[in-house]
């Protein structure tokens, strides 16, 4: 599996969004791994929806303190892919450490059902039966007489 993400932020009173990208390797895919789900540190800003924050509003208040966090999550084993965005909080110092916490935190979480899932070993097994020789002593004087009237003509 390989984590990306980017934060980016332009100039002025607009928040940053964050951008991941979440890739399965192909042996990943093939073990049909349930999608894996962690709350994460990374604060969702009030009305994240916008893209503008004013000065001593929401979060740039000075006694904003977050309530609603992020959900991360690893694509499905039928896609192999997850892309997500979503806008953080404004920082005048514009550091994130809760973002590469969260994806530690995503990490772990799959690398954990990742060994609990390589634990399901594979495997394949065969069988086969035959008629027991009582049911063959049973059957055969019937099967006898009817390849002699095959072996006569009638």
């Amino acid at each position: 599996m390989k984590i990306e993400w980017e934060i980016s932020k332009k100039q002025g009173n607009l928040r940053p969004r964050l951008h991941y990208r979440v890739t399965l390797d192909p042996f990943e895919t093939k073990l049909g791994m349930a999608m894996v789900r962690v709350e994460s540190g990374i604060p969702k800003p009030p009305d994240a929806w916008e893209s503008v924050v004013y000065p001593d509003t929401r979060e740039r208040s000075v006694d904003w303190i977050p309530t609603v966090f992020y959900e991360l999550k690893t694509p499905s084993h039928k896609t192999g892919v997850h892309e997500d965005g979503m806008t953080l909080p404004f920082r005048e110092n514009g550091e994130y450490p809760e973002v590469e916490a969260a994806f530690l935190d995503l990490r772990a979480a799959f690398e954990k059902e990742l060994s609990k899932t390589c634990d399901c070993r594979g495997f394949q097994s065969k069988g086969a039966l035959e008629l027991t020789p009582e049911a063959r002593r049973r059957i055969a004087p019937g099967i006898a007489a009817a390849q002699m009237l095959r072996a006569i003509g009638a």
